[in-house]
């Protein structure tokens, strides 16, 4: 696939246009390989002066949408996969798109301050202005952006998505209440939420997701929680601050992915928070500064969730990543294979769905079993059994062993990145080719 062109005119385009948990992982997102972007990952305003001879600044940068159009999906071709970035430039009040790789394209008609956008792959652009009190929806057509109509009007928007058919969830700060509104504008459900903020939304019949069903995120009580909703408003999860993997945050914007993950920009703490689509906690990402996988008071998150390719906005610029895959081994239990217990357990964490190869090697570094687990893990512990034999059928003879257990990542980096978690233990069965009775575990699943 065509990542380089892809990569460079979506990282140009933008241009041109603490208290933190202990549980950060750097590889939870990944930087793409130079031969898909030229080594272009990181953007700023030096970047788009150099290249257009104009600047810009990301202090008050809007939202950003990351999608494939149709309108620009050119048939028969398989590595046709560049992107169309839009982005919300609030203080000029504008919206900068690119066209295709080596054009630039600005719409600044009827908008004041706009702070929030989505877009899908049929061109249609919604638009929260916060300056107008609107919500308007543009159109992509003839590679420019066309004014429909103004959807809703007398409203602080500062969450908009997409809803299933005709219609789409905006969140109100003014009147502190969800909507359910038609793209004409008509309301057909209202939540009463506490300063509910950014949102997004998970449609069953997305093709670029897995399948389950309908709902929808919103930031809510001022970036202090994530509640989660049907598309009928029925609450069905939610997450609070302080909690016992999170003490403080200001979430500010939220995404997911493929696998329904859920992705929330943390601008307290300069991050990335990811939990399961369950709302369970996962890991971090990032830290404060201005280097490599660090953030300058982030804003605004975009995940094109087939390739799984991540935009990320903060006051410095643009950052340009792939869905990554990190994790550790949290024990070995027991640590020492015994005739009483002849059977180890090894818990695997994983902050994504990941492909797992197992390898054990004695003190010679020489490999005595190597298998691939036949499930993938999941995002969170994941335990994987072995029974101390070699590839052979064979006890293991005592000794001290080294434990290699390769993740790697399912989409986006795979092919490109993985991850080695390492352990040690010990074997202590006192015959090496003794046989002994199967543990009751192993007749049970993998996970």
């Amino acid at each position: 696939m065509n990542f380089i062109k892809s990569c460079t005119i979506a990282i140009s385009f933008i241009i041109i246009a603490i208290s933190v948990s202990a549980e950060t992982y750097d590889d939870m997102f990944v930087y793409p390989p130079y031969g898909h972007s030229m080594g272009i990952h990181k953007a700023n305003v030096s970047t788009y002066k150099m290249i257009y001879g104009k600047s810009i600044s990301f202090a008050e940068a809007g939202g950003i949408a990351a999608v494939k159009l149709r309108a620009t999906d050119k048939k028969g071709i398989d590595d046709d996969d560049e992107l169309t970035i839009f982005l919300a430039d609030q203080i000029n009040g504008r919206i900068l798109f690119n066209v295709g790789f080596n054009k630039l394209v600005t719409y600044n008609d009827r908008l004041k301050n706009p702070v929030v956008i989505k877009a899908d792959p049929s061109g249609r652009v919604i638009v929260g202005d916060v300056g107008k009190h609107a919500v308007i929806l543009l159109q992509y057509k003839n590679d420019s952006l066309v004014f429909v109509r103004t959807i809703l009007k007398g409203v602080l928007p500062y969450g908009v998505g997409f809803g299933d058919r005709n219609y789409i969830f905006v969140s109100d700060m003014l009147s502190n209440t969800l909507l359910k509104v038609t793209y004409k504008g008509k309301i057909l459900k209202r939540l009463k939420l506490d300063a509910p903020g950014a949102l997004t939304t998970i449609r069953r019949r997305d093709m670029w997701q897995v399948s389950g069903p309908s709902v929808v995120y919103v930031i809510a009580h001022n970036g202090k929680s994530v509640e989660k909703y049907d598309f009928q408003f029925n609450k069905v999860g939610e997450y609070n601050i302080p909690s016992p993997d999170i003490s403080s945050c200001n979430f500010v914007d939220i995404a997911n992915d493929y696998y329904r993950n859920i992705y929330l920009v943390d601008n307290m703490n300069s991050r990335i928070v990811k939990f399961t689509g369950d709302l369970k906690y996962v890991g971090d990402f990032g830290k404060f500064g201005t280097g490599d996988k660090e953030f300058y008071y982030p804003q605004y998150i975009s995940i094109w969730k087939r390739f799984g390719q991540t935009f990320i906005v903060d006051r410095n610029g643009i950052s340009y990543y792939w869905v990554g895959i990190d994790g550790d081994i949290e024990d070995v239990s027991p640590p020492i294979l015994t005739k009483e217990y002849p059977g180890i357990t090894f818990v695997v964490f994983s902050t994504d769905y990941a492909i797992a190869r197992v390898k054990i090697s004695d003190k010679d570094n020489n490999v005595v079993r190597s298998f691939i687990i036949p499930k993938r893990l999941k995002p969170g512990k994941n335990n994987i059994l072995w029974d101390g034999k070699t590839d052979r059928g064979a006890l293991c003879p005592d000794g001290e062993y080294k434990v290699r257990i390769t993740i790697e990542p399912t989409y986006s980096s795979r092919g490109y990145f993985k991850k080695e978690l390492k352990a040690d233990l010990k074997v202590k069965l006192g015959v090496s080719n003794k046989k002994v009775e199967t543990d009751e575990r192993y007749g049970k699943n993998w996970f």
